[in-house]
């Protein structure tokens, strides 16, 4: 699978995306279901293109309490991007922020 699409589906799951096998309704394998927009086939995914879905793992990330170590360097990685505005930027901060948190 592409990286970019692994990449938001990451972000999916860190805001409470369920896989097919996690849900109590029928879903086909290459979807997710989204808290905010419902049932997305993985490579429709807009994390990396839209600032209404980044917004939603920024707000998520920015209500935890600060890591320490490495963390909080990452932590900040995320705040500085969401300062200057950039959507790339900040997409690839909050996908190393996430992977960080699961390791």
């Amino acid at each position: 699978m592409d990286a970019l699409i692994e990449q938001n589906i990451t972000l999916g799951k860190f805001i409470g995306g369920k896989e097919s096998n996690e849900t109590r309704f029928p879903m086909a394998s290459g979807q997710l279901w989204l808290p905010i927009h419902g049932v997305v086939d993985k490579r429709n995914l807009k994390f990396h293109k839209s600032w209404d879905w980044l917004m939603v793992v920024v707000s998520k990330v920015l209500d935890r309490n600060v890591p320490k170590d490495n963390g909080l360097n990452l932590y900040k990685e995320v705040e500085g991007c969401l300062m200057i505005c950039d959507r790339e930027l900040l997409f690839a901060a909050c996908v190393r922020f996430v992977n960080y948190l699961s390791n």
